[in-house]
């Protein structure tokens, strides 16, 4: 009996212990519960929950208020991963009023997201090249060169389209 039960209890292991086997491949199925787990989970929970969503691409864009609202928590990691989750689901005009505030964050890594954000949005941004170009006197070398790779992108696509 005892065998039995440790061979059971290894397979729901290796299963993935239900509910939380999103963790290593989240699905549509699961971004309900990503999003829960985002705004209320632990830090550490959180960050994990805006990575998974990130995850999913452009099919996680019903996230992206959840995923704009995380940039504003407290916790740097969680930050972080919500930004990189936005650029994975992709550019997004909602996003822009975000992405600008979250130049000014405290931490370089946010910032740097941010900017490259930004200049996914191309020629949509064109509001944001001030923020940007007051990010070209970042002290992060990082923050200030993703900035001037977003001003080229808005710019080239700005002359382009001759907006």
């Amino acid at each position: 009996m005892r065998r039995l039960f440790h061979v059971w209890l290894i397979g729901f292991i290796v299963a993935g212990c239900g509910s939380g086997s999103w963790k290593s491949k989240p699905t549509l199925a699961d971004m309900e519960r990503l999003v829960d787990e985002l705004k209320q989970g632990g830090d550490f929970d959180r960050a994990n929950a805006a990575e998974a969503l990130g995850s999913l691409g452009v099919n996680g864009t019903a996230a992206i208020p959840a995923l704009l609202s995380a940039l504003r928590d407290e916790n740097e990691a969680v930050r972080r991963k919500a930004a990189a989750a936005l650029l994975a689901i992709g550019p997004n005009v909602a996003m822009l009023g975000d992405l600008r505030q979250c130049l000014k964050d405290s931490d370089q890594e946010c910032r740097a997201l941010a900017a490259t954000g930004i200049g996914q949005l191309g020629r949509l941004a064109r509001k944001a090249l001030p923020d940007l170009r007051r990010a070209l006197e970042d002290p992060v070398d990082r923050v200030r060169e993703t900035a001037r790779q977003a001003i080229g992108k808005i710019e080239s696509q700005s002359h382009k389209t001759g907006s």
